[in-house]
């Protein structure tokens, strides 16, 4: 029995709480973030060619698979993680990329990787990736 404002209640009875910040260990790290693209993007994207009719696919499939890398693997419980993939023909002008969302400076955070093609220099990938924490019930 758990004495609350007065009144007396039973375990089962008090009321939940919402978890609203993220223990220190558990709060968005941008640099190792950026490690795990980093890696995933070689790995995938070496001796790729540009292809504009291939474009539209390939940055939906390399979004979904950088979002559930970082879901599985970097342990961030209660985040959602908003992946955006631009891939670009390089022809020597230049791009600017913006973006705007409301957050918690406190609990949320981004990263941003660049991948160009070395070899050929034929295209440019833009990767930045949005984490942002939901409140968590706790009982």
């Amino acid at each position: 029995m758990v004495q609350v404002n007065g009144v007396v209640l039973e375990e089962n009875q008090l009321p939940e709480k919402f978890q609203l910040r993220p223990v220190y260990q558990k709060k968005f790290k941008q640099v190792p973030v950026q490690q795990v693209i980093r890696n995933y993007l070689q790995e995938k994207l070496l001796g790729m060619e540009y292809n504009a009719e291939l474009c539209a696919s390939s940055t939906k499939d390399i979004s979904n698979e950088i979002r559930d890398l970082m879901s599985q693997t970097m342990g961030y419980d209660r985040y959602k993680f908003i992946v955006s993939v631009v891939i670009g023909e390089q022809r020597g002008q230049g791009v600017k990329f913006s973006c705007r969302c409301f957050w918690d400076e406190d609990t949320d955070g981004h990263a941003t990787e660049v991948y160009m093609n070395v070899w050929n220099l034929k295209f440019f990938l833009h990767c930045p990736t949005h984490c942002c924490r939901t409140p968590s019930i706790v009982l």
